[in-house]
């Protein structure tokens, strides 16, 4: 009987130290950190398409892909070159 229960307890510790492994290599990975957004902005008293659009081409070029790596926010003054009050700025600026 002596050596029949040595064999129960060499398979209880094998059974255990496996179970241990499978546990220890089925653990979650570690997340990566989320990537921080860019936020830019730009305000300029003229229409601004034609400079968002090539400047959105030119950071396409470099690798960039907006909404994942940047946004931007732009801001006109629509022509209107009279300097404008604070009020007028702050609803602008949202």
């Amino acid at each position: 009987m002596d050596r029949r229960s040595g064999r129960v307890t060499n398979r209880r510790a094998f059974i255990a130290a496996a179970a241990t492994g499978v546990l220890w290599l089925a653990r979650p990975a570690a997340a990566q950190p989320a990537r921080k957004v860019v936020r830019i902005g730009w305000l300029t008293p003229q229409d601004i398409e034609v400079h968002v659009r090539s400047f959105r081409e030119a950071m396409r070029a470099l690798g960039y892909v907006e909404g994942q790596a940047y946004t931007i926010e732009s801001r006109s003054a629509g022509n209107e070159l009279d300097r404008p009050s604070p009020r007028r700025l702050r609803s602008r600026l949202g």
